[in-house]
């Protein structure tokens, strides 16, 4: 509870300190032109929509795949009409330029807000599709039993063991992924084609250090999709 207050009224200071020092600086001896009063308005609004998109991408886990991107239009969006908008404050003329550099920009902010959401709305899908078929563990443990098929070939038992290992540590983990497994799942694909370069050309030595690496790997997946709840 206490932190919670505390994080609101950290917010809300800007808020206080703007109203103040507006208020003080345009008084009844210094009234406000239309310009300075659009650029007030402007700012208020940007600075209540970058605290809206902060608390979205920290409350919904879903938006996960969104909080970056969205987070930095918002701040980038706030910090260009403060900008514009102490300008045409200190200016305190040209309502009409005020007003269309203001609009300009929000339209900008817009735009770029609804580029992005529609982008990760894209990948999001393609996430929860993969998520859903468990594509990354079904490509892996096909191709690792072609690579255990050519080590039994061959009759070394201890790559063949290595192997062995490897496939049931992948058939108990997890079919569903995340973005945050993807990096690791790129570095498993990766040693899935130096482990099968080394059994075409019998280098079992190679093939049990790989698989061994690789089960490390394969285990930090684990942890991390076992920290997200997958």
């Amino acid at each position: 509870m206490g932190s919670t207050l505390a994080s609101w009224a950290l917010k809300a200071l800007f808020l206080i300190v703007f109203n103040s020092i507006y208020f003080v600086v345009f008084d009844e001896n210094n009234p406000a032109d239309a310009a300075a009063t659009i650029s007030y308005i402007f700012i208020q609004i940007s600075y209540i929509i970058m605290l809206i998109v902060i608390s979205c991408t920290k409350s919904r886990r879903n938006l996960a795949v969104l909080s970056f991107s969205l987070y930095s239009i918002a701040a980038a969006y706030f910090a260009v009409t403060l900008l514009a908008g102490c300008i045409f404050m200190a200016l305190n003329h040209y309502a009409a330029s005020a007003f269309i550099v203001q609009a300009v920009i929000s339209a900008v902010f817009a735009a770029l807000l609804l580029a992005s959401y529609l982008a990760n709305l894209h990948t999001a899908g393609s996430i929860e599709k993969q998520r859903q078929d468990g594509e990354f563990l079904q490509q892996f443990s096909a191709q690792l039993q072609v690579c255990l098929d050519l080590v039994r070939r061959s009759g070394n038992a201890q790559a063949a063991d290595a192997l062995n290992e490897l496939i049931t540590r992948a058939s108990s983990s997890p079919l569903v992924s995340s973005p945050q497994a993807g990096a690791v799942e790129q570095q498993l694909m990766a040693a899935l084609a130096e482990l099968k370069e080394a059994c075409v050309h019998g280098q079992y030595a190679q093939v049990s250090a790989t698989a061994q690496s690789m089960i490390f790997d394969l285990s930090h997946r684990n942890t991390l999709l076992k920290q997200q709840g997958v």
